[in-house]
């Protein structure tokens, strides 16, 4: 079901990666192995990899320091599920609501109600500066619309009075289903439709033979925890998402590439390859041309013998804060990665 086969190999996500013109790589591991995070990212070009890992395997994150890639933690997943064979749901309580089958032409009642509902929720996605509130919303939308048609997803509309009020998609085989994404208009929460609409979901499903219902959602979300705890639902494992902002294909500003002399010695080596860096981000109009430097990492891989080559691109250009983040990366005769650094520079006007 869904990305939940822990232990699975970071692969490349095409639908976040077209919503948020990044390259997007997802995975869920049950051990964290950084050298094969580090040496996808590099082979791969990835930008972004976000790692789910179970919760208990926290203490492997500080793994991740040494990849020389920044990360940070954007969440932690809960994962309920309910035994369908076991327990028998309760009857929605409201008689003023109906449940309506979702199609490719409700698309733009869907997006109203994911703009409605979502518009402020903060999950993982939010915790990422590189990606843009508007493109994450677009994100929901597009991944709502998605359970309105196909095998194995399934989509309900929740009517109340004249207009719709709520939402639920689903994901299901021939033994078990998820409830993926749902929600409740502000306007109409606490009044119990949300606990209606997950009886309606269990007894659909144990009504076709379903022998399991799973669920998730950010460990903050208190409110629907409690609904899930008091409509059979158990707490099964919880996982922490990690960003990895690794930034290797992406560049506001077209590449500058290089040659560096074998005869200079690494040390002059790594000073041309800085100017060139700072003079990329001092050349960006209207920002100005003095730049101070804020800080480094650097990641040697291998030696460097010979001549090389060298790139720098700027991934990150923030006029609001006026910051950017440029990446240099320096390659033998033979296209060996030897070295990488990020460097951040505050832009001041002339």
């Amino acid at each position: 079901m869904s990305d939940r086969a822990v232990g699975s190999a970071i692969s490349l996500s095409r639908i976040e990666t077209e919503r948020f013109g990044l390259r997007i790589f997802r995975g869920l591991v049950d051990q964290l192995d950084e050298q094969n995070v580090l040496d996808t990212a590099i082979d791969d070009d990835i930008d972004i990899v976000m790692l789910r890992l179970p919760e208990q395997r926290q203490y492997q994150l500080a793994r991740l320091d040494r990849t020389g890639l920044p990360w940070f933690v954007a969440g932690t997943l809960v994962w309920y599920e309910t035994d369908l064979v076991g327990y028998s749901p309760a009857e929605p309580a409201h008689r003023d609501i109906s449940f309506v089958l979702a199609r490719p032409e409700h698309a733009a009642v869907l997006d109203d109600l994911v703009s409605d509902i979502f518009g402020d929720y903060r999950n993982h996605y939010a915790s990422n500066p590189l990606l843009s509130r508007a493109a994450i919303l677009a994100n929901y939308q597009d991944w709502v619309r998605r359970y309105t048609t196909g095998e194995g997803r399934i989509c309900w509309l929740v009517r109340q009075g004249d207009g719709f009020v709520a939402f639920v998609t689903c994901g299901f085989d021939r033994a078990s289903a998820e409830i993926v994404l749902n929600g409740v208009r502000p306007s109409a929460s606490g009044r119990g439709i949300y606990t209606d609409l997950v009886r309606y979901v269990q007894r659909h499903f144990k009504d076709r033979g379903m022998r399991t219902l799973e669920i998730s959602t950010q460990s903050h979300n208190y409110a629907v925890q409690r609904v899930w705890n008091r409509e059979g639902f158990r707490l099964r494992n919880a996982f922490l998402t990690v960003h990895v902002n690794a930034l290797m294909h992406h560049s506001v500003v077209e590449p500058c590439r290089f040659e560096l002399p074998s005869s200079s010695g690494m040390p002059a080596l790594w000073q041309a390859a800085i100017d060139v860096a700072g003079r990329q981000c001092w050349s960006q109009p209207p920002l100005g041309k003095e730049a101070r430097p804020l800080g480094c990492a650097v990641r040697f891989l291998r030696p460097l013998a010979g001549p090389c080559r060298a790139e720098v691109t700027m991934p990150v250009l923030d006029t609001a804060q006026r910051t950017c983040r440029s990446l240099l990366k320096v390659a033998d005769s033979a296209n060996r990665l030897g070295v990488f650094s990020y460097h951040d520079f505050a832009l001041q006007r002339s």
